[in-house]
């Protein structure tokens, strides 16, 4: 499934696990952000495992894309999604059973991989 994934999957099951402090997170205006350093510094671990996981992809020449940067982006908002939706309860409207959201997202992430790795 490859690192970019594991971290993917790693913060879905958080944020499953923590519904309410990842509302709190996500919905910055909820916090005063500028004060919180330890959440600063989590977040910034998190974007330095993807950045890293990336590049490594990219090392390889197995990334399609030359802006790692813009991959990064991309990947993070499609897992900050799947966690909205499946904290929302929208995985129903898409007759995803909540019990196997995990598998989902984890075959959404190698979707993903399978689109921007050339092989």
């Amino acid at each position: 499934m490859g690192r970019y994934a594991a971290v993917g999957v790693a913060y879905l099951r958080w944020a499953n696990r923590n519904p309410t402090h990842f509302q709190v997170i996500a919905t910055r205006n909820l916090i005063d952000w500028d004060s919180l350093v330890v959440l600063q510094q989590d977040n910034a671990a998190i974007r330095v495992l993807i950045k890293v996981a990336m590049g490594e992809v990219q090392q390889r020449g197995l990334l399609r894309s030359t802006d790692v940067a813009q991959t990064c982006i991309v990947g993070r908002a499609l897992v900050y999604g799947l966690a909205r939706m499946v904290i929302d309860g929208h995985f129903a409207q898409w007759a995803v059973d909540v019990k196997k959201a995990e598998q989902m997202v984890q075959k959404v992430l190698q979707h993903f991989m399978s689109l921007i790795e050339q092989h």
